[in-house]
């Protein structure tokens, strides 16, 4: 039995004697994460469990099509999560790499302050291990599918909402089946969730093809910016808050871009820095090559994820000079 095969029976064993059970997403949700999030609000509830949603921040419009995303409470401040807590007896937090991504420390609220048994279910290949429980499977191509070995370990058979929440997350999470993360277990999941009713029309609908005029004006001009370096392989561009607010965009808006960048044959890493809030960057890695790691770049600039797609967030501004671009530090600046 491996490490993670205990963990899951642990997690089974609090699940059948929790009559309220609570579950956390990550902020600035995605589909998997939302979709994990959901599948295991609707498997509990069909037992008969009392659940409860909540996130930091808003459901961007283009997931607020799965079944079951009215339910999610948006967790504001420290006395929002206090009143969320009073209501659980054990509290989950999916595709959460580490305590940071549930937004919980930014309202004030550290692990010690959660009064209810605490367990972390993710794939993410550096998560800690932060939980009582950790039920994290790295070879799994999104959290999703671990919570479909969950339900198959309690005996929860798969509907047509379960199954469309699932299916977005493995989606969201293999690139629509792009990426090296797909393995002989996700496809035959993925027939079995279809089998159950997964609703891919709306899927393709609202997930898939989500881009307005302002979105495409908006990639225009920031692929009208991209830049090779041959030397290392990596292609990049950037986006400044001026260009979302000029094209009547959102941060949503930019999903995709890096992951288009990452088309291109010749390049071993694709790079997205955008601007998401003043004096912040965030940085969007994704490769197609077993032989790059981009977690290990984000995590040197205090950010981590998957071998093949990771993240981080800097301080600074982007700024230009001539056709280049430059990411400048103004706290540095200011300090000197």
């Amino acid at each position: 039995m491996t490490p993670s095969d205990i963990q899951l029976n642990r997690l089974l064993y609090y699940l059948q004697r929790a009559p309220r059970i609570g579950i956390l997403s990550h902020k600035n949700v995605d589909g998997d994460s939302l979709g994990a999030q959901l599948a295991l609000a609707h498997g509990f509830r069909a037992r008969g469990t009392s659940v409860y949603c909540g996130n930091l921040g808003t459901i961007p419009k283009k997931l607020q099509f799965l079944p079951g995303a009215e339910m999610v409470e948006e967790l504001s401040t420290r006395e929002d999560a206090e009143k969320f807590f009073a209501c659980c007896d054990l509290l989950l937090a999916v595709d959460t790499g580490d305590y940071g991504m549930t937004g919980l420390s930014e309202i004030g609220v550290e692990p010690e302050h959660i009064p209810v048994p605490f367990v972390n279910i993710d794939h993410h290949a550096d998560n800690p291990g932060y939980g009582l429980i950790n039920v994290v499977i790295h070879d799994a191509s999104s959290t999703a599918e671990i919570v479909a070995n969950i339900f198959d370990g309690l005996g929860i058979s798969l509907t047509p909402e379960i199954s469309t929440c699932l299916l977005l997350g493995i989606f969201n999470d293999t690139d629509s089946f792009k990426n090296a993360n797909v393995y002989p277990s996700t496809l035959e999941l993925t027939s079995r969730l279809i089998a159950a009713g997964a609703n891919m029309h709306n899927i393709a609908m609202n997930f898939l093809r989500d881009k307005t005029v302002g979105t495409m004006r908006l990639w225009g001009e920031v692929l009208s910016r991209v830049h090779e370096n041959a030397e290392l392989g990596v292609v990049s561009t950037v986006v400044t808050l001026e260009d979302i607010e000029q094209y009547e965009a959102t941060p949503e808006d930019l999903e995709g871009i890096v992951n288009f960048l990452n088309s291109i044959p010749d390049a071993r890493a694709a790079l997205l820095l955008s601007e998401r809030e003043k004096g912040m960057i965030k940085g969007s890695l994704r490769t197609l090559h077993d032989d790059v790691d981009v977690s290990k770049i984000a995590r040197l600039l205090g950010g981590g994820g998957h071998k093949k797609a990771a993240g981080f967030a800097i301080p600074g501004r982007l700024v230009q000079d001539g056709e280049k671009w430059y990411i400048q530090d103004d706290v540095a600046l200011a300090a000197a």
